[in-house]
């Protein structure tokens, strides 16, 4: 006999030890047992998401932003050339300016979802985790926006402001706008 012949021998040995266990009465059950479990799992997870309105929000978000009457499109890609003018001046006070658009960009689309409020910040309040892309992202160039029209000595180095403006970016690429 071969080493060939014996390696093939033991190989058939070991699919037919395989074979019997794989489909033995308790084996079946487990897998079976498994299989619901999983299922069950799966509609729970998909409940929770329709639930929490993470499905719902990233399809109608886009949706209800365009067909209102509050944000045109062409406003909103006529205001991103304007704030990527701005990005490339040399002048600190223009950079300064294509935040305070940006933000304001978005201030336009958080209004035309249906968000209510006095300020922005108050709207933006309104949002709950999962109804708007990027929620912390979008508080925290608002927030660089608010230091700069607050306080005329905040300085920010060109990557910052950089940084700022690829994060509103984000955003309106999420809903389309860019």
């Amino acid at each position: 006999m071969s080493l060939v012949d014996l390696f093939l021998r033991s190989l058939e040995d070991v699919i037919e030890i395989l074979d019997g266990i794989l489909y033995s009465r308790p084996i079946v059950i487990i897998q079976l047992f498994s299989a619901v479990i999983s299922a069950l799992f799966l509609i729970l997870w998909i409940r929770l998401l329709v639930k929490t309105e993470t499905i719902k929000s990233k399809v109608g978000n886009v949706q209800k932003a365009f067909r209102s009457d509050n944000i045109s499109t062409k406003d909103v890609f006529s205001n991103l050339s304007r704030v990527d003018l701005k990005l490339q001046s040399n002048y600190v006070s223009d950079w300064k300016l294509a935040i305070i658009e940006a933000d304001s960009i978005l201030d336009q689309l958080i209004q035309a979802l249906g968000y209510k409020g006095d300020t922005m910040g108050d709207r933006m309040k309104n949002i709950r985790p999962g109804q708007f892309p990027y929620l912390d992202e979008a508080w925290r160039v608002h927030k660089v926006r608010n230091f700069l029209a607050h306080d005329p000595n905040y300085e920010l180095s060109r990557q910052a402001v950089l940084r700022t403006i690829d994060i509103y970016k984000k955003i309106f690429r999420e809903f389309g706008m860019e």
